[in-house]
């Protein structure tokens, strides 16, 4: 090459790379200008969860008249609304996703009497969403749990304990091994508090910038008053009930997995979720997401849906675009 193009390049280069980064900007603010306009005016549906409580959760029905269902759990600090980007476009491709709000979180706390960030224990959540798979997707031939980060955990137990409630599980950057921890002095209260003030709040481990490096998205989950930022003891021991559930009962597990990965992820240990997914008998496709970090359902829907899909028709889901 001659060597004095190398200055041309180098400017061309120069002239790029901002444009580039100035239209994922725009794009950005049109996705959480979505996000923002159907928080402001969906409407939530109810189930009886265990206890006889009621629990809100929402919706995207697809136009056509889908035979899959697509039960979306979320985070730790999270709810329903984070997934919407991504369930309106699965909805889009002929699927029908249901998007429960957990035990105390987003809109199923003070409001439905509840206490925010609680949870009693790790049966009552598999008991509230057993009902909920019981009440809402019983028509359907096929049902898929989507696990996103803590509801990782939460998906794939519930799968070890019904495996013919489901046809398989996709998770997204899963909460099954985690790189945050409490300090050994923390772990020590929780352990105490669970059995002797279950309801004290702990702080979150997750700051915004780790969920996502997108400014938008850092701005929204900043300011969302749905956000759980603190979780309970109880909660938590619920948590480590679950992880040793897991741990110890792997090995047996078969149901077909689709997992993505951030590869740049602060949260998750990806190595460890692969290494500890890899016991089970399941066949399993993962997607790696390059340069990408936790919250993949903010950043790049389109992709993950479209994936989702794809993955869908070869489980032999027929209703997939």
């Amino acid at each position: 090459m001659n060597l004095f193009l190398y200055p041309v390049f180098i400017l061309l280069a120069l002239m790029v790379t901002p444009m580039a980064l100035a239209n994922t900007d725009i794009e950005n603010q049109a996705l959480k200008a979505e996000l923002e306009q159907w928080l402001t005016h969906r409407q939530p549906a109810q189930f009886i969860g265990a206890q006889e409580q009621p629990l809100n959760y929402f919706q995207h029905i697809s136009a056509t008249d889908s035979d899959t269902a697509l039960i979306y759990l979320h985070g730790i600090e999270s709810h329903a609304g984070w997934f919407h980007l991504v369930g309106a476009r699965l909805a889009g491709m002929g699927y029908d996703v249901i998007m429960p709000d957990r035990r105390g979180s987003g809109t199923n706390r003070q409001d439905m009497g509840l206490s925010p960030g609680y949870a009693a224990s790790e049966l009552q959540l598999i008991e509230d969403l057993q009902h909920l798979v019981e009440q809402r997707t019983r028509g359907y031939k096929k049902r898929y749990l989507i696990g996103l980060s803590w509801g990782g955990k939460l998906a794939l137990r519930y799968a070890m304990s019904y495996p013919d409630e489901i046809d398989g599980l996709i998770l997204i950057t899963p909460g099954l091994v985690a790189k945050v921890d409490y300090s050994v002095w923390q772990k020590m209260q929780i352990g105490f508090c669970a059995w002797l003030c279950d309801k004290r709040l702990f702080p979150g481990l997750i700051s915004p910038s780790m969920f996502t490096d997108d400014p938008a998205f850092v701005e929204y989950i900043s300011n969302d008053p749905l956000r759980n930022s603190r979780v309970s003891a109880s909660f938590l021991w619920a948590t480590r009930t679950i992880d040793n559930y897991i741990a110890a009962e792997i090995d047996s597990f078969s149901l077909p997995i689709q997992l993505h990965l951030a590869e740049n992820d602060d949260i998750v240990d990806n190595q460890g979720v692969v290494e500890l997914l890899n016991r089970s008998r399941s066949s399993i496709e993962q997607t790696d997401y390059k340069d990408q970090i936790h919250s993949l359902q903010f950043e790049t829907p389109d992709q993950l849906s479209r994936l989702i899909a794809q993955w869908l028709s070869q489980q032999g889901v027929e209703n997939a675009n």
